[in-house]
């Protein structure tokens, strides 16, 4: 039985479809659990890009987005509260987040790109690869 579970949502990637499957679950384990948007931040093999945005500007990119979140979160039937944004690399964010939260699940989304798409990268790849936890990939309709 999963106690702590990790919802990851890409926003532009059909949400609706990993938290339909993520409200079952976390009811059926009476689970605690974070649902997460995470937004890019760009990184070089340098390190992080200097994009132009300030700390503050990052922090209002997070405000202006979490409405739409919290709306989605709501019409799951989950809680809203629970929603959170958090601004990084994609796959390393998540997996650190799950990680230091000790969470014993992922949901992610995958599309199921496979040749060239998926050799360009693919978050629910690269979490289904390095997660030390059980992962559950929602396979996403088009």
């Amino acid at each position: 039985m999963y106690k702590k579970i990790l919802v990851c949502l890409d926003l532009a990637g059909e949400p609706d479809q990993v938290l339909a499957k993520a409200q079952p679950i976390i009811e059926h384990c009476s689970a605690d659990y974070l649902i997460v948007y995470c937004i890019e931040k760009p990184v070089t093999g340098l390190g992080e890009l200097e994009s132009g945005r300030s700390l503050n500007s990052w922090v209002q990119l997070k405000q202006e987005v979490m409405p739409h979140l919290t709306d989605i979160v709501a019409e799951s039937g989950l809680d809203p509260a629970h929603a959170t944004i958090e601004i990084g690399h994609i796959g390393d964010t998540l997996l650190d987040l799950a990680e230091e939260g000790e969470f014993d699940l992922i949901l992610v989304g995958s599309h199921g790109r496979h040749g060239w798409r998926l050799l360009l990268g693919s978050t629910a790849n690269a979490i289904l690869h390095h997660a030390k936890i059980d992962v559950l990939a929602v396979r996403i309709q088009d």
